[in-house]
Parts: structure tokens; C-alpha cells; sequence
């Protein structure tokens, strides 16, 4: 009976020493994968950080190039700059402009993205319309707002905004323009007075309220909360 008994306990005690170590094992294993996906989450982080901010700095590129071909910039003195001091004198404009998108974005559903693309159509027929660079961000937003008022998705909005500022519109691509009732005379009218931007902003301002209240709806929220996010990048 004591040898039996000295058999088991020695048994038990072995049971118990490989049960510690698997556990132990276990508990390593579990820290490794664990870092293991802190590690790449952590590179994913920065890999789309990266990303983004070189998206961000090819559209201010963009923006500039823009701004320095259609408009005439001028230095303190009212002469006009050579090419290079133009450009980089859009430089300091688009980077701007492009932060109070990032701004504007968490005012509408549209995320930063979205926007900062919109901008970028609206630029070239925007500064045809004598609109200058804050009238067109302006208006931006609020054909953005517009757009989420009335169900339509954001990647449309280039026709609209075409449409809107050259008079060019039709009921079958610009869906805004007919709800407000406004024609291609109606545009042309108000560029040809000069008040075509306030003209529009006063047609837009319904939507701006309306957005107001949509962006407290979900799918608005989790836009806002992305382009908060964008914030910290």
C-alpha cells in the first residue's frame, strides 16, 4: 500500500509539473501572438499614416498647380509673381484650405476624403465663376451637405458642381439643381451680375440646416468620427 501510494504521488506530482509548464507555455505562446499583433497593428497604423499624408500632400500639389495656372498671383506690392514664387506661394494657400476641409469634414457626412476631392473639382470652374479660393470651399461644404440631405452619394457630386457653376444643367444628372428649381438661365444670370456665389448659398442654406441635424444620425456619425481621426494623422 505505501509503495502504491509513494507510485501516485510521485504520478501526481509529474501530472502537475507538465501541467505548470503547459500552462507556462501556454502563457508564452499567448504573449508572442499577442505582440505579434500589436507589432502589425501597430505598422498598419503607420503604413496608413503614411499613406494618407502623402494623399493629402499629392492634393495640396494638385490644389496649388491649380490655383497658380488660373489665377494671377500677385506679391505684396500687386506685382504678379513668376511661375515658381506663384506656385510656391499656392503652396501656403492649398495646405490651408485643405486643413479647414479637415475641419469641414466633421460638419458633414461627407468624409474628409470625399471632400477634399469635391474641392478639387470645384476648384477650376469655381475661379471661372470669379468665386475666390474660401467661396469655393464654402460652397464645397454646402453642396456636400446638400447631397447627404437628399440620399445622393458623394462620389456624384462632380457633375453637380460643374453644373452648377457653368449653368450646365439637366434633369437627368444634376439631381440638386432640379429639387431647388434652379436653371442653366438662372446661373448664368447670376454670373453675369457677379452674385452667382451668393446666389447659390442662398439656394443652399435649407441643406446646411438639414445637415445639421443629419449628421446626428449613424452612418453621419461614423463619417465624423473617420474624419476625426484624420485630425490626429
Amino acid at each position: 500500500v505505501g509503495l502504491l501510494r509513494r507510485i501516485m504521488e510521485r504520478a501526481s506530482n509529474t501530472a502537475n509539473r507538465a501541467e505548470f509548464t503547459f500552462r507556462r507555455l501556454f502563457g508564452i505562446l499567448a504573449a508572442f501572438a499577442a505582440a505579434r499583433i500589436a507589432i502589425q497593428g501597430f505598422f498598419g497604423l503607420i503604413k496608413a499614416t503614411v499613406g494618407f499624408n502623402a494623399n493629402v500632400e499629392q492634393a495640396e500639389l494638385g490644389i496649388a498647380s491649380l490655383l497658380a495656372q488660373l489665377t494671377d498671383v500677385r506679391d505684396e506690392a500687386g506685382n504678379i509673381q513668376t511661375v515658381g514664387q506663384a506656385l510656391e506661394s499656392a503652396f501656403g494657400v492649398a495646405r490651408e484650405q485643405v486643413q479647414l476641409l479637415r475641419r469641414d469634414a466633421l460638419t458633414t457626412a461627407a468624409t474628409f476624403e470625399e471632400l477634399l476631392f469635391a474641392f478639387q473639382t470645384a476648384i477650376g470652374p469655381g475661379i471661372r465663376a470669379a468665386f475666390d479660393v474660401d467661396q469655393i470651399r464654402k460652397f464645397t461644404l454646402a453642396i456636400s451637405q446638400a447631397a447627404s440631405a437628399i440620399g445622393l452619394e458623394q462620389n456624384q457630386l462632380a457633375e453637380e458642381i460643374r453644373s452648377l457653376l457653368q449653368g450646365t444643367i439637366s434633369s437627368r444628372t444634376t439631381r440638386i439643381a432640379t429639387i431647388l428649381g434652379i436653371t442653366s438661365d438662372d446661373v448664368k444670370q447670376a454670373r453675369e451680375a457677379g452674385v452667382l456665389f451668393e446666389f447659390l448659398e442662398d439656394r443652399l442654406q435649407a441643406f446646411g440646416v438639414a445637415g445639421d441635424k443629419a449628421k446626428r444620425n449613424f452612418l453621419p456619425l461614423i463619417a465624423n468620427l473617420k474624419g476625426a481621426f484624420t485630425l490626429l494623422l
